[in-house]
Parts: structure tokens; sequence; C-alpha cells
């Protein structure tokens, strides 16, 4: 009995020490949001995730403990393939003060989710002060979760122990950031400890996270050209004045807001190539300061061309797609009228993609409106194409020798059509480069779509196509058809835009492009079947 009654106290303890552990794990240091399979508690949880440009000028965020809380933080954390936040990986900083701790304390961060990208989770890398380490995310169920807000995945979390000694007295950082993949939900963050941690209140301050420039210029207010520097501060405090230079050299005044600003500066064309360092200094205490490599600017040119893109049936049914895209060439002529005394490259243009709808139109519109309508294809702000579907060659040779018969109708009519255009259906049927020679079409472009399907080059592609009787037509093979609306042209949002400018660029570059001009599709609205839009307008007249 002593010897069981001795085993029955030590299981006891053993089991009071395993309990005490487990508690003593369980110190919330902070916590944003709440672990409910619910993302309502963060920023953005009732928009549409194609609002996430225009309510966020980047797609980093900073939130500081004690001060901010979850709904300063968007719900949808993006990652480098996500078109609509711009292909940026999503960063998040927190900012937090820590009064008193163990020295051997341990921590653990843990990230819960209401669902991840099914298909692409995103690898997060996760940086506490010193210590850095990347985690894959588990994969969710619902691609279409920002459609439809619903959700079958359960216990989507990622947790990362600390070491001793990661957290400090004073001011603590934890850095989240996306740095492969696509999107995840929040749900929560939280962060623990195995011994209780007492919050301090931290100092207002401000600093300068980093800085990027474009390979661009742009004027200055007395006409100069300089090179545009795009700075990221983060003001930990009130609205205040700040100034920022370069090697040295006085840049100017910036007005800083609470929270993370975006700050455009220009530093003179002269410093192009060379590395310079952007220093910011707020109340007479400097803000920090980092090197910035001023890349050589290029001449480049990009004919940004817009289309509805035709598919019948996609986004509704072939009762009423036809009267959608007989409106939209009403539209494309009444934005034709309205900016036609504007510079030549801001006005209003307009591709007809396929011979179908124009067919149609022209048959039941009044005779005024035609006449319209050929004004603008004369004058280049519509240009009328071949094809009269995208069409696959299944459909056989003889289908495309019946569909081409408006090419003539159009002549008729005196429409001049000398491009063929095929989008999203890769490839084109050999037989085309017969037919078309004969009909007076010199020239073939396709817009490609690589989902679920092959695409054979890496880049824009210019090549000679010649049929077997030696007929032939110059073609180009662009990359996507919506290639603008993943650079967020109908978004408005200059910065969202000129990067993704840029960064195609340099994509070009890498694939040695041999051209510095490229053509480039895009919609007005980011989908198949898109009425036309003047935003494109506004942004080639800024770009001028």
């Amino acid at each position: 009995m002593k010897i069981a009654y001795r085993h029955f106290l030590l299981c006891i303890l053993l089991l009071s020490g395993c309990l005490s552990t487990a508690f003593a794990k369980d110190h919330v240091v902070w916590r944003l949001g709440e672990k409910d399979g619910f993302c309502r508690e963060f920023a953005l949880h009732d928009v549409a995730y194609s609002d996430f440009s225009k309510r966020y000028t980047c797609v980093t965020t900073i939130c500081q403990i004690g001060t901010d809380d979850s709904r300063k933080i968007p719900c949808a954390f993006p990652g480098p393939k996500d078109v609509w936040a711009g292909k940026q990986s999503g960063e998040l900083l927190v900012r937090f003060g820590v009064g008193r701790i163990a020295p051997q304390t341990r921590a653990r961060l843990v990230l819960d989710f209401v669902e991840v990208h099914p298909y692409s989770p995103p690898v997060l890398e996760i940086t506490v002060n010193g210590f850095r380490t990347k985690v894959q995310t588990p994969a969710g169920k619902n691609s279409s979760y920002f459609q439809n807000r619903t959700t079958d995945s359960h216990d989507l979390a990622v947790s990362v122990a600390l070491p001793e000694g990661t957290l400090q007295v004073g001011e603590n950082r934890v850095s989240v950031r996306n740095d492969s993949g696509s999107w995840v939900v929040w749900d929560a963050l939280t962060l623990t400890a195995d011994a209780p941690v007492t919050a301090s209140k931290l100092r207002d301050k401000v600093e300068l996270l980093g800085a990027k420039s474009s390979p661009a210029l742009m004027y200055g207010e007395g006409q100069e050209l300089l090179q545009p520097v795009r700075m990221q501060i983060a003001n930990w405090g009130a609205a205040r004045e700040a100034e920022w230079g370069y090697d040295g050299r006085k840049g100017g005044k910036i007005r800083l807001e609470r929270g993370l600003n975006q700050i455009e500066a220009g530093i003179p064309e002269s410093f192009s190539g060379r590395e310079v360092t952007v220093a910011v200094q707020a109340g007479n205490k400097p803000a920090g300061s980092v090197s910035v490599r001023l890349d050589t600017v290029d001449k480049w040119t990009i004919y940004l061309v817009q289309h509805t893109h035709t598919d019948i049936g996609y986004t509704k049914p072939q009762t009423e797609i036809l009267t959608e895209h007989l409106r939209y060439i009403d539209y494309a002529v009444e934005y034709c009228e309205m900016t036609e005394r504007y510079p030549d490259d801001s006005k209003f243009r307009w591709t007809c993609e396929t011979a179908w709808a124009v067919k149609e139109w022209l048959r039941i519109r009044p005779e005024e409106q035609v006449r319209k309508f050929m004004k603008y294809v004369r004058n280049g702000q519509i240009e009328v194409t071949a094809m009269f579907f995208n069409m696959s060659e299944l459909s056989g040779e003889n289908a495309y020798k019946a569909f081409l018969a408006p090419v003539g109708m159009f002549k008729r009519y005196g429409l001049p059509v000398s491009t063929a255009m095929q989008n999203d259906v890769n490839g084109v049927a050999w037989c085309l480069a017969d037919y078309l020679p004969d009909l007076g079409v010199r020239y073939l472009t396709m817009g490609s779509n690589n989902h679920r399907a092959l695409i054979p080059f890496e880049g824009p592609t210019v090549y000679k196509w010649e049929s077997p009787s030696g007929k032939s037509l110059i073609s180009y093979r662009s990359d996507h058809y919506n290639t603008g609306n993943h650079w967020g042209i109908e978004r408005g949002d200059m910065g969202v835009f000129s990067e993704g400018v840029f960064a195609y660029i340099d994509k070009l570059k890498r694939q040695q492009y041999p051209f510095d001009v490229v053509s480039v599709q895009y919609s007005g609205y980011f989908t198949d079947n898109s009425p036309p839009f003047r935003q494109g307008v506004r942004t080639d007249s800024r770009l001028e």
C-alpha cells in the first residue's frame, strides 16, 4: 500500500507539473482578431477584394499594439501570384512594447486563417526581432472565397515557436511577408509566451522602412527631369511634417499622416545609373536612411489595345450577350466623340475584336450612327478586325471560309480590314494563312491564355507566318489578352499600374525581347465580354 500510495502521489505530482507547464504556455501577449472562422474583425471583410488597391495604397500594412487593432489590417493577405493586388507580396508589420519579461521566456506566434488559396497556398516569411523563418501554409478548399464568402475549411493555421530570448524589453516587431504563392484570409494572429509578459507604451516616432526607384522620368515643378523614388515611411504618432534628402542634399518637406505613408519624390536625372542614399528626418531627428539604385532609363513605347474580349456564353447566356456587344460599340462611338479633340495619344481607341458584333451593329443601327462609326474608323480611333469569333480549328476549314464572309461586307461599307485578332483560344488554323491574305488582311495578332493550356513561347513573339502556297501574314503573339488588367489599368491607381508596367518591361529584358516597342491588350473591366471604359484614356493622358 505504501508503494502504491507513493506511486499515486508521484503521478499526481507529474500530472500537476504537466498541467502547470501547459497553463504556463497560455499567456497571451497580444491577439489581433478572434479565432472564430470569420474575418469580420478585419478591414475589407464586407467588400469585394477588387477594392483592395483602392482602399490601400500598397499591400504593406503596419499595426501598433495598444493603439491599433485588427480593423486596420485587410482581411486579404495577397501573394506575388495575385493579379488583383498587382502581383505584390503582402507584408504586415506589428510593433509592440514589452515592460517586463523573464530572460528564458519562450514565445509562440500562431496565425489562424479563415481560408487559404487551395491551389497555391503561400509560403510566409516570419521575422520576430532577430529571429527569421519560413513556413508553408496549408491549402484551403474555396478558391472563390471572395466572391461567395463561404468555406468548408477547418483548422487552417501555422504555428512558429520562438527561441528563448527572442522577445525583449522595449520595442519588439513581428513581420509577416507573403514570400510566394497566393492569398490567405486572416482569422486571428496570436502571440503567446510560457511566462507572464507585461506590456509597455512605445514612444511615437517616424522611420523610413524602404525606398524604391522607377526606371522612368517625370517633370518637376520647374519642368526639370527627375527620376521618381517612392519612399515607404511609417509614422507611429500623430500627423506631422518631415524632410527628406539624398546624398546629403535637401530633397524637400513632406507631410506624414499617422500610419504608413507612400511618398513619391524626384531625384535629378543626372543621378541615373548611380546608387544614392535616401534619408528622412523628422523634428531634427534622423528617421532612417537606405541605399537606392537609380536604374538607367530606357525609352519604350507601349501600345495599349482595348477590346471587349468576346466569349459567348461565358458571362451571360447566348440570347443576351449580342445585345450587350451592340451596346458596347455604341459606347465606343460615344467615347471617341468625347475625346476626338484630345492629344492624339490620349484619344479613346477601341478594337472590335470580332466581326460578329460589327456585322449585326451595321445592319440595325441608323445611318447617322453608322456614319459616326465610319468616321472614327477612318481617323484611327476604332479598328475593325477580320475574325468572326475567337475560334478553334475544330470547326473545320469550310466554317472558317463562311465566317470570313463579313470582311467583304465591311469593304463594301468602305471599312478597311487589315488585321485579324484571335484571343483566348491559343493557336489558329493553318488554312487562315491562305484565306486571310486573299481578303487583303496582312496582319494577325493573338492574345494567349495559359490557364489549362500550354504556351510555346516565353514572351511576345513577332514572325512571318507563311503557308505552303507562299502566302503570308506578319504575326504577333502577345502575352495574355488581359495583360493591361494584370497591371490594374482599369482601376486608375497610377502607383499600382506603373509598378506593373516596370515589372513587365523588366521581364521582357530578362527574356531578351529584341525590341523597345510592345503591344499590350486589356479590357475596360477585368472580365470577358467587358464594356469599354475611359479610365485607360485618363491613364494615358497622365503617362504623357
